[in-house]
């Protein structure tokens, strides 16, 4: 590595330490209760990631369990919320996914800080490693790519979260609220496949063709793949 491309990782792990500073485990403003935080939060992730583990294999309800222990050790824990959400979604408890949906929103900020936490620490480690020779090429590489992408700074709620409370709220028959969430995901997620298609179809129900036209042509100049069954429903009807 080159002196200037040193020197700019030292800046940037200073900056990146400057944005943390709330948070960071050597400031003396970081209180018990933070630090205590913030331990619950990596052993309730354990429970989390086996729990997500057991929903990508079908396992529904080992996959509940797991949730249901990570927010035993963290109550806070928005991701558990918002996976238990879709588990009640699916089971057609649509007021218990309603609630569940609410409460991971609310509680997201602390998600955005304890992750931030996790990536300044592994970034630290990162540094450490190098700084004693124990990088080859490719960590190095990937210290740098962690130093120069952007970092959160603020609790913007995923536009995942939108689009599942989007489908409770679509299931509900509050389509209004509904399409709120699916605007807010776009918003968010300029690349949203499924919250375009929603909006459109919501469009096509209130019979809006040009406005749902317009999302399918927003979806397509964002790259995104449009369902076509559904851009030819609405030429249709916008043709009558």
């Amino acid at each position: 590595m080159t002196k200037i491309k040193h020197a700019l990782s030292i800046i940037m792990i200073a900056f990146l330490l400057v944005l943390l500073s709330g948070w960071s485990f050597g400031q003396e403003d970081y209180t018990r209760e933070e630090k205590q935080l913030f331990q619950r939060y990596q052993s309730a992730s354990k429970r989390f990631e086996k729990g997500k583990d057991e929903f990508g294999k079908g396992k529904i309800d080992k996959a509940e369990n797991d949730f249901n222990e990570c927010l035993k050790i963290m109550p806070e824990h928005a991701d558990a919320y918002f996976m238990l959400a879709q588990i009640s979604y699916k089971r057609g408890d649509l007021e218990k996914a309603l609630s569940q949906m609410e409460t991971a929103e609310e509680n997201y900020h602390v998600i955005v800080k304890m992750k931030m936490n996790m990536e300044q620490i592994r970034i630290m480690k990162m540094q450490d490693a190098r700084n004693a020779g124990t990088y080859d090429e490719r960590g190095t590489q990937a210290l740098d790519q962690r130093l120069t992408r952007p970092v959160a700074t603020k609790a913007d709620i995923p536009a995942d979260y939108h689009y599942i409370h989007g489908n409770i709220f679509f299931k509900l028959g509050e389509y209004q609220k509904a399409y709120d969430m699916y605007l807010q995901a776009i918003t968010t997620d300029p690349k949203h496949n499924d919250a375009y298609n929603n909006l459109a179809n919501i469009c096509l129900m209130s019979k809006q063709y040009e406005k749902g036209l317009e999302y399918l042509r927003m979806a397509e100049e964002n790259g995104v793949k449009v369902n076509e069954k559904l851009k030819e429903a609405i030429l249709k009807a916008a043709r009558k």
